[in-house]
């Protein structure tokens, strides 16, 4: 325990700038807090991984792929669902860190219903099984997320208190180390998804998918029962004061027109997202290499977002929050200006290029992008969070349906437009929440 205290000592004062005035208690206590909130990141992204494989591989593996389209709107139009409604009763009726294992049990049945459904031909039975894990895959999103970015404001507002810092700096630190865990275990599932695919291939024959999302299933199953085991982080919040309150928490910041100036990097990554999911994946790299190079090409996407968004903090301290947003904004432009403008079916692996750019924008999307709503709501934690990801959600929802009508390669270049105007819109609309911040700021300040 000596040891363990003369640890933090260290570390406490060269976090805090050898700012010796911190209670050496609150740097232990600070410490555990931070240790078990990794423990509830590396759970939470366990689950999560296995859950991002379906939609990964929808388009390519299931016998159709307009159903996989569908099955993936459905998905995130529930998730916009759940995050308005489910989201906020459940945060209210149980708690943040209760909330979370409900929606990780509902992300294992989605799952489940996908291991099922890649074992079925085309027709009824299919259409039926994948809608209906989609359907309880999203209303499992809309309770989990925003329930996360609670538990990550108020783990960011104890720690900062304990170790006597900036709530926005500790914010920015979480925001950085939650994206690399997250995202490392995303890397690891999806490559050993693919893996296994190829290990089974041999004895498996048709039903190779099938075994493979049957064993992310049991993952899964896992993570939700060891996340039994991770201490209350954060308390349960009051409850609304009426039952309208509850179900309306997210739509009160729809007023603020800063919750919508901000909305563009969660359009630009949902509609690249659901781009390259649902077309490039498909139209690029399932039919011209190999359906198990999808899971490749998606591990990579989430190891350059986990190594870039460890240096995004980095990054936002030399050029600003804003200037990060703008990067990778020009990230997710990039994807539909080479398909638009080069013979992208040609490059073979080349076409890796464009999962390294989803990476990079989704490095800051998971990082900065998620910061700067905590930064520009700080006292509306849930709906903050739940509006970032009703935002992307929506725009997945809308390429995903999109794709199921544009097939061909001039409907994709359709969903390329629609990437590029978003992603072009992010700077300026960064720009000018700040300004209505600083105006907000100022008029409060004033004597007026």
């Amino acid at each position: 325990m000596a040891d363990t205290r003369r640890l933090v000592d260290a570390e406490g004062g060269a976090r805090s700038g050898s700012n010796l005035s911190v209670d050496p208690d609150n740097l232990l206590q600070a410490a555990d807090l931070r240790s078990q909130f990794r423990n509830f990141c590396i759970l939470f992204s366990i689950n999560h991984g296995a859950v991002t494989m379906p939609l990964a591989f929808a388009t390519s593996v299931l016998a159709d792929s307009s159903v996989a389209n569908s099955g993936n709107g459905v998905l995130f139009i529930m998730t916009m669902f759940g995050t308005l409604f489910v989201g906020p009763q459940a945060l209210s009726a149980i708690g943040p860190q209760e909330a979370v294992m409900a929606g990780m049990a509902l992300y294992t049945l989605y799952v489940a219903g996908f291991a099922l459904a890649c074992s079925l031909e085309d027709g009824p039975a299919l259409t039926a099984t994948f809608i209906a894990a989609s359907g309880i895959g999203g209303i499992g999103a809309g309770m989990l997320w925003p329930a996360q970015g609670v538990i990550f404001q108020g783990v960011a507002e104890k720690i900062s208190n304990l170790e006597g810092k900036q709530k926005d700096e500790v914010l920015q630190d979480l925001a950085g180390k939650f994206a690399v865990i997250y995202l490392a275990f995303e890397v690891t599932l999806k490559a050993g998804g693919s893996s296994l695919k190829l290990a089974f291939s041999a004895s498996h024959g048709s039903t190779v998918w099938s075994t493979v999302f049957y064993c992310l299933t049991g993952v899964a199953v896992l993570s939700v029962i060891l996340m039994q085991r991770v201490p209350t982080l954060v308390p349960t919040p009051p409850p609304p004061a009426s039952c309208t309150g509850k179900l309306t928490s997210a739509m009160s910041l729809w007023s603020d027109a800063k919750i919508w100036l901000l909305s563009f990097t969660n359009l630009a990554f949902g509609f690249a997202g659901g781009f390259i999911n649902g077309y490039v994946n498909d139209y690029y790299v399932a039919q011209k290499l190999d359906t198990v190079v999808v899971g490749y090409f998606a591990a990579m996407i989430a190891f350059i977002a986990a190594v870039s968004s460890w240096n995004m903090k980095h990054l936002t301290k030399r050029i600003g929050q804003g200037g990060t947003l703008f990067l990778g904004s020009l990230c997710f432009l990039l994807i539909p200006v080479l398909v638009l403008t080069c013979d992208v079916g040609t490059w073979g692996y080349g076409v890796g290029a464009l999962y390294i750019l989803q990476g990079l924008g989704r490095g800051v999307y998971e990082s900065t992008n998620k910061a700067a709503f905590g930064d520009f709501f700080p006292h509306d934690a849930p709906g903050a969070f739940a509006n970032c990801m009703m935002q992307a959600s929506v725009a997945f929802a809308v390429c995903f349906f999109l794709g199921a009508s544009f097939k061909t390669e001039s409907g994709g270049h359709t969903l390329a437009w629609c990437v590029a105007s978003l992603a072009l819109a992010t700077g300026p609309g960064y720009a000018a929440a700040s300004r209505l911040r600083s105006n907000a700021k100022a008029a409060a300040g004033s004597p007026l």
